[in-house]
């Protein structure tokens, strides 16, 4: 697991399941153009991420609960269609909000992870104009989290970066 960005205890705690590494700097760009201040942790493989969210995680063995979850569906170990499952089989990670952010353009997958409870299907940036639109998708998603009932609590959380 890796840790980007860490900021004031406002931020909006990010946990990305993405086992490319520059998928990984591209959302962490785009999540630096929302103007939302965030704290990112990335877990490289579906296993990683359920080790780290039901506190199996040699490193830290409490459990732990971002806010939002950001989610591959083709990982090594666990794919993210079985994280989802698992995280909304389970009281204590159902509630926490899932996008599901791939390459994959099967309207399969997209039906798939619907019926699973995801909150949010994303298409991954191929090119340069892409990447400024997810990264626009991004923001209005993690502003439109502010409003739901059950993101109560990181409301404070959205605090917009001063322009530098």
């Amino acid at each position: 697991m890796e840790r980007f960005e860490k900021s004031s205890g406002n931020a909006l705690d990010i946990l990305l399941v993405e086992d490319n590494p520059c998928d990984v700097v591209l959302f962490k760009q785009a999540l630096r153009n929302s103007s939302i201040l965030f704290s990112l942790k990335v877990a490289r493989d579906g296993a990683e991420a359920i080790r780290l969210l039901k506190g199996r995680n040699a490193s830290s063995p409490s459990t732990y609960k971002p806010d939002v979850v950001f989610l591959d569906l083709n990982l090594p170990c666990k794919s993210g269609a079985e994280v989802l499952a698992e995280m909304k089989a389970d009281p204590t990670l159902a509630l926490i909000p899932v996008a599901i952010l791939t390459g994959s353009e099967y309207a399969e997958d997209y039906a798939a992870c619907t019926r699973l409870g995801a909150d949010e299907y994303f298409q991954k940036a191929g090119a340069l104009q892409d990447f400024f639109t997810l990264a626009d998708k991004v923001r209005l998603f993690l502003k439109k989290l502010r409003r739901a009932p059950m993101a109560e609590g990181i409301e404070a959380r959205f605090t917009a970066v001063p322009a530098a």
